[in-house]
């Protein structure tokens, strides 16, 4: 899978990224940048490998700041 882990107060300012945020905050957001056509395809790849197939995951999009 074509993705990157990322700081999101570092990358808003870079580049559009993407929130994977669980559900009643039971763990942490992740946040990536990928350029992959499928993103829940990229997003079910990290909650795989980061936050132990954790359910109920949604992605979230966060533009870019100007």
């Amino acid at each position: 899978m074509d993705y990157q882990l990322v700081d999101p107060k570092e990358e808003a300012f870079h580049n559009e990224y993407f929130e994977i945020s669980f559900p009643d905050q039971s763990r942490q957001s992740l946040y990536f940048t990928s350029n992959a056509e499928i993103l829940e395809d990229v997003a079910a790849e990290i909650v795989h490998r980061h936050a132990d197939n954790t359910p109920g995951w949604r992605i979230i999009p966060h533009a870019k700041m100007h």
